[in-house]
């Protein structure tokens, strides 16, 4: 049986427009799903492993990208307009850039190094029945992302190309749908069917970096949707 706080969650997200959220609104609900000693922040946490000065400047326009999608939001009359000053406020990206995460698989920036960093920021929220998207998910730029923001193409085979994006890690995955990074990563980010291999991480398309996708990522069930959209709208291109 499903917690009657994920079902709380999934309708006020995914029912948005019958009930007439914003999504600031959407934003604020969850918020308030928090416990009191948490320090109530939204916006995505983004760490760079590739450090080849060539992707300097891809690492500076994805920061930019984040920031631009995450400026405003749509109101009930499918107008984008700013945020209030109190969610605003509220607002704090994190993007964390240390040559020591040179190459570091997201397994290991997972349990390494984002897991601590939620623990220390909201205390107990490994065991918590809501952590929303803030501590659900974490956004890695590895090399490959880096050289997709700048239009280059893949290191490996200059013959193809990723549409630009940035990888997406769930933070506490069922043990059930964890990736082997040696077996299934490549897979898993080919474009191929979900079912096919490891779905705890996806390369999410730099237009998915919005507050539409935040708030949906507030729901659980939403990330297999936005698994099997992402696989599409970044499948590699062959030149």
């Amino acid at each position: 049986m499903s917690d009657p706080q994920d079902q709380n969650t999934s309708s006020i997200t995914a029912g948005k427009s019958g009930l007439d959220l914003t999504e600031e609104d959407a934003l604020r609900y969850h918020l308030s799903l928090e416990p009191p000693s948490w320090p109530h922040r939204w916006g995505w946490v983004t760490y760079r492993t590739a450090y080849a000065r060539d992707l300097d400047a891809g690492w500076a326009a994805l920061q930019r990208r984040i920031r631009d999608a995450m400026a405003n939001h749509v109101d009930n009359n499918a107008e984008e307009v700013t945020f209030s000053e109190d969610m605003a406020s509220k607002r704090d990206f994190v993007f964390v850039e240390d040559t020591g995460l040179e190459g570091v698989s997201a397994e290991a920036l997972r349990t390494g190094t984002f897991q601590p960093w939620a623990l220390a920021e909201a205390s107990g929220v490994d065991g918590s029945a809501f952590r929303g998207a803030r501590y659900d998910y974490f956004l890695q730029a590895d090399e490959e992302a880096l050289r997709s923001v700048l239009g280059m193409s893949n290191k490996e085979d200059g013959n193809v190309r990723y549409p630009p994006h940035v990888n997406i890690v769930q933070a506490w995955p069922d043990v059930d749908s964890e990736f082997d990074d040696d077996d299934g990563e490549d897979q898993a980010q080919s474009g191929g069917d979900p079912g096919e291999g490891p779905m705890d991480r996806m390369k999410l398309p730099l237009d998915e970096l919005g507050v539409h996708s935040y708030t949906e990522l507030n729901s659980p069930d939403m990330w297999y949707v936005l698994l099997r959209s992402a696989q599409v709208k970044c499948a590699p291109i062959r030149t």
